[in-house]
């Protein structure tokens, strides 16, 4: 096996983490669009992740590591005993992949999960820019056991430490995280969001061309994320796996360019919105990509509700021609001023389907103008999963 400081290839390396392992052997998986290294024996983390098509590439960074499961909140930060994978490669015509085994111990799970088997499968289609990871926590005990497993991500989409964004679809609209705060100063209580609404998060930086998109398991009970140290992830929350029963889940990854932040993914459909107000009016730009595969024609339906109001006015209709797996944009006008915080509601249609999508945009209307106040905006959303 190569080790991950021997990929020599010109493409986007996300450094995702020599860790202490750097002199071990690393476990490689790749398609034409992606290359992968893990350490299975030092907790099973991705610790090079390249895109091979990236245009520019991005920085090897130190110190980092992604995908590394977690099965209590703490561990999102305490360290715990690395787990000991076994690695199995599954490589056939349809795409690559690896499967990963291991028993797991308390020292290097948990009490609710410990003697229980975990697995996961990594798999890369063939020809795709997207990885698809399915886990499972098998009980062969005889006992009730629990069923609780996460995700940590630690990287860099830039050089810069700390400099990564993520958004989080909550009760409390989407959360811009930018270092420790939500964007506009307004103050996050913690790390963990509890109130999930969308099964998905994103990843951006306002100096690289490359984001991420996570489209996560109906199952998703919290997220993570904090911009000191570039690092989110996620929490599910299955309750209780009874003896012979399996719980298992899956999330997708898409590495995707053009986009400066999220306001919803799916695996079929990546999109933003931007919204600029000045005194002529109101500005909406849209940026949209096909998630795992191209979308061809897409129409984008825009509807401004004002927060308080709820008086509504209809953007024009785009239409955009060919929408393939990286960002294009449109924008659309409205000839008023904003009055008040606004709803961006969007209904995007292609060949046979219909998303739904929102957004809300505040402007000068804070609901707040100190910051170190809890932000509470005069909007909220409902779960939707």
């Amino acid at each position: 096996m190569r080790k991950c400081v021997a990929f020599e290839m010109c493409v986007m390396v996300l450094a995702l983490g020599m860790l202490s392992s750097i002199q071990a052997e690393i476990v490689k998986v790749e398609n034409e669009a992606l290359q992968l290294g893990f350490d299975a024996k030092a907790g099973g983390a991705c610790i090079a992740f390249a895109v091979k098509d990236a245009n520019p590439p991005l920085p090897l960074q130190p110190d980092y590591a992604f995908m590394r499961p977690i099965f209590e909140p703490e561990q999102a930060t305490k360290p715990v005993a690395p787990i000991a994978f076994t690695a199995t490669p599954t490589n056939d015509a349809q795409g690559a992949g690896i499967v990963f085994q291991a028993l797991l111990t308390e020292a290097s799970s948990s009490r609710d999960v410990a003697d229980m088997t975990f697995e996961r499968r990594v798999w890369l289609p063939k020809g795709k820019r997207y990885l698809e990871v399915e886990e499972a926590l098998i009980n062969k005990t005889p006992d009730v056991m629990g069923a609780r497993v996460g995700t940590i991500n630690a990287f860099l989409l830039d050089s810069q430490k700390d400099s990564n964004e993520y958004y989080l679809p909550t009760e409390r609209t989407i959360l811009q995280i930018v270092r420790t705060s939500i964007a506009r100063y307004y103050t996050w209580a913690g790390t963990w969001d509890y109130t999930p609404v969308e099964n998905w998060m994103g990843a951006a930086n306002p100096k690289s061309a490359w984001s991420f998109a996570l489209v996560l398991d109906p199952k998703l009970d919290a997220f993570y994320a904090t911009g000191i140290g570039s690092t989110c992830g996620w929490l599910l929350d299955g309750g209780i796996t009874e003896p012979g029963a399996t719980f298992r889940s899956s999330y997708t990854i898409i590495p995707v360019k053009g986009f400066r932040g999220f306001v919803h993914a799916s695996r079929r459909l990546l999109a933003d919105v931007t919204v600029v107000a000045q005194d002529g009016g109101v500005t909406v730009e849209h940026t949209i990509a096909g998630g795992v595969a191209e979308l061809g024609k897409v129409t984008l339906e825009t509807t401004l509700m004002g927060a308080r109001t709820k008086q509504e006015s209809k953007l024009a209709t785009l239409e955009f021609a060919d929408v393939g797996v990286d960002g294009v944009s449109q924008k659309a006008q409205l000839a008023q001023p904003q009055s008040e915080p606004l709803v961006i509601k969007v209904t995007a249609k292609g060949d046979g389907w219909q998303e739904v999508y929102e957004a809300y945009y505040e402007g000068k209307f804070l609901s707040t103008i100190y910051p170190g106040y809890p932000w509470v905006p005069e909007y909220s959303r409902k779960k939707a999963f």
